[in-house]
């Protein structure tokens, strides 16, 4: 599929933070299981719009594949990925709380970091 769009391969994909050698001093109130769910999410979401990307956007014989029987089901499937992927980024923009419960989003890891202004 990433051979049709120009990728050799899949993009590498970085480590989880708890994996890697590095320390990260200005996140020492954020939990090192808390810091590898955010970036599982972030993640997976990205895996999943190359795979949307490669399926929908970069296939050059999209257009014959819709024209198939298995048209109807590509449509389907291309607003399903859409969608996830949009409540994926969505849910990634949220305020630190809501009503009262914790929200994993960058607002909450930068506001967790406490980072000055300026590297926002």
């Amino acid at each position: 599929m990433f051979a049709r769009t120009g990728y050799r391969q899949l993009p590498p994909f970085l480590k989880p933070p708890s994996q890697l050698k590095v320390t990260f001093k200005h996140m020492s109130t954020i939990s090192p299981q808390v810091l590898d769910e955010f970036w599982e999410v972030c993640n997976s979401t990205y895996k999943a719009w190359l795979a949307r990307r490669g399926l929908f956007e970069d296939n050059p014989d999209i257009e014959a594949l819709l024209a198939t029987h298995c048209g109807p089901l590509l449509d389907h499937l291309n607003e399903v990925t859409h969608l996830h992927l949009l409540g994926q980024i969505v849910k990634l923009h949220d305020p630190p709380v809501q009503s009262g419960h914790k929200n994993l989003s960058i607002a909450s890891v930068f506001e967790a970091a406490n980072w000055d202004k300026e590297p926002r």
